[in-house]
């Protein structure tokens, strides 16, 4: 892989990419990600978990958070 790959774009300060290494890139205001391929499909499954257990609140379009509600830290070591 030689270059960037856009996954998703979610407005001016919010994008998913791969990048060269084959790294998953999770870019939301200032909260930035970095994930494996297989430890962003366990996030992504989580997530989509999550909202379909918002009791039945509809999901608004867009992003479902906002930056400064985002309290997460991955890291493997």
């Amino acid at each position: 892989m030689s270059e960037w790959k856009v996954l998703a774009q979610g407005g001016e300060s919010a994008g998913i990419n791969r990048c060269p290494a084959g790294h998953i890139h999770l870019d939301y205001g200032n909260v930035s990600l970095r994930f494996t391929e297989e430890d962003f499909r366990a996030f992504a499954a989580m997530v989509g978990q999550a909202a379909a257990n918002l009791d039945g609140t509809p999901l608004p379009k867009g992003l479902a958070t906002r930056p400064e509600d985002v309290a997460a830290t991955f890291s493997k070591n």
